[in-house]
């Protein structure tokens, strides 16, 4: 029987024997309290645990870099007028065409290596959530954000399903959205909202 069942039985059992409330008020008052009650030890463990895989995808996203960073110098050529260089224009044009395709390639290879560590990420935030959404109804500062938790949650998802189509977008994709850019807004609302639960500074 879950707390909350228990609690409406006692409520019901102290309403059909009222010689019985003296008793049974105590159980349920105290069972209001302790299920609404959070302390900072019930989350630390949850954070903890966030900021552990936060480091490894931050780790994660660093190998990459060193692996496909290259792929930033091909982003200027792949921007390039051909009128640019000191070449015949086929030739320029033929190069610039060169560095978009080494932008997709590397950029895809980049997105793809960070996946498995943001997925971690999410899962550790979605655990986090779960904790939170457990203690009952949030009110004021931490219902408001809670569903900006959400949100945030709900667009790094987007991101992550997103495959750029150019090497435009691929630019895009690397400069703001992959790694731990991704998880930035939603790491600050995670810590928020401890304190907003807890009434207790991180």
């Amino acid at each position: 029987m879950s707390d909350a069942s228990l609690r409406k039985n006692l409520i019901k059992l102290a309403h059909d024997k009222p010689e019985l409330r003296p008793h049974l008020l105590p159980l349920i008052t105290e069972g209001s309290r302790t299920a609404k009650k959070v302390t900072m030890k019930d989350l630390k463990k949850d954070m903890a645990a966030a900021q552990r895989v936060f480091k490894s995808l931050q780790s994660a996203n660093q190998k990459a870099e060193d692996k496909y960073g290259e792929v930033f110098d091909y982003m200027e050529d792949a921007g390039s007028k051909p009128s640019y260089y000191n070449l015949p224009k086929a030739k320029a044009t033929a190069m610039i065409k060169d560095a978009q395709e080494q932008v997709m390639t590397l950029g895809m290879e980049w997105l793809k290596s960070n996946r498995k560590a943001e997925k971690k990420m999410v899962d550790a935030i979605r655990k986090f959530a779960k904790k939170i959404d457990s203690l009952g109804k949030l009110e004021g500062n931490a219902k408001d954000l809670r569903k900006d938790l959400d949100r945030q949650l709900q667009e790094i998802e987007g991101q992550m399903k997103v495959t750029p189509k150019d090497w435009k977008e691929m630019r895009k994709a690397l400069e703001r959205s992959t790694g731990p850019r991704l998880f930035s807004y939603a790491a600050a609302y995670m810590s928020r909202l401890v304190e907003a639960v807890t009434g207790e500074m991180l």
